[in-house]
């Protein structure tokens, strides 16, 4: 979330309430990234104070073990904050555990990351294997629920819809866990090794304070790699 006023800030809340409003009912949602605002009780300026309230308004949770430790190290080495986070609704959960992880001179970036566990484990429909006159028995099972029959509005009809075939497909359709392999792309141990090297000379580079002197060694190792 980019930084700015408090105007500014708050409109960028307003963005991503409108986005929960539009979602909460059929989805999971997450929040995620830096928020430019700590959740820290020690902490309370005006961007904490909103990011604050925009959580317990929306009964936002993290699940941070080491929630003491800061998530963005300032450049000049002199300041720490925590500001970066993965929430989720409280009545939600999918979110079993965070981990704020340490500095690692390889990650040249000012934040650290944060390592989290889901209890949802990706799958795929077989409906190849599914008895479809069960599943229609089941959308039609669903579809005399009280509450389904007796909805007008239009956008919450459409939203019915969608909670008939969720549900029905939960209790019918036949699925698989796949396993999460990775990317396809694999580094080469050359490309690694230069990546690693790129990185080392930016980390080293940055500690100085990013001096762009011609005569700097770090500066001069940073341009080459």
């Amino acid at each position: 979330m980019a930084t700015g006023s408090d105007k500014e800030y708050r409109e960028h809340l307003d963005k991503i309430t409108s986005m929960i409003d539009k979602y909460e009912q059929t989805h999971n949602v997450f929040i995620v990234g830096d928020l430019n605002g700590t959740l820290m009780p020690s902490r309370n300026n005006n961007h904490d104070k909103l990011l604050k309230n925009f959580c317990s308004q929306h009964q936002l949770k993290h699940t941070v073990r080491n929630a003491h430790k800061p998530t963005f190290y300032h450049h000049n080495g002199n300041s720490t904050s925590q500001i970066d986070y993965i929430l989720e609704n409280i009545r939600g959960n999918n979110l079993l555990d965070s981990t704020i992880m340490d500095q690692n001179p390889l990650n040249s970036s000012a934040h650290v990351p944060i390592n989290s566990t889901t209890s949802k484990k990706k799958t795929i429909l077989k409906w190849e294997e599914t008895n479809i006159e069960n599943y229609q028995q089941k959308v039609n099972q669903v579809r005399k629920k009280n509450e389904m029959q007796n909805e007008t509005d239009v956008e919450q009809q459409a939203i019915n819809i969608i909670d008939i075939l969720q549900e029905a497909t939960e209790m019918s359709v036949v699925k698989k866990i796949v396993a999460l392999k990775g990317p396809k792309w694999k580094a080469s141990p050359k490309v690694k090794e230069c990546i690693e090297k790129n990185k080392k000379a930016f980390y080293a580079w940055k500690q100085k304070d990013r001096p762009k002197n011609e005569g700097n060694t770090e500066y001069q190792e940073m341009k080459k790699t």
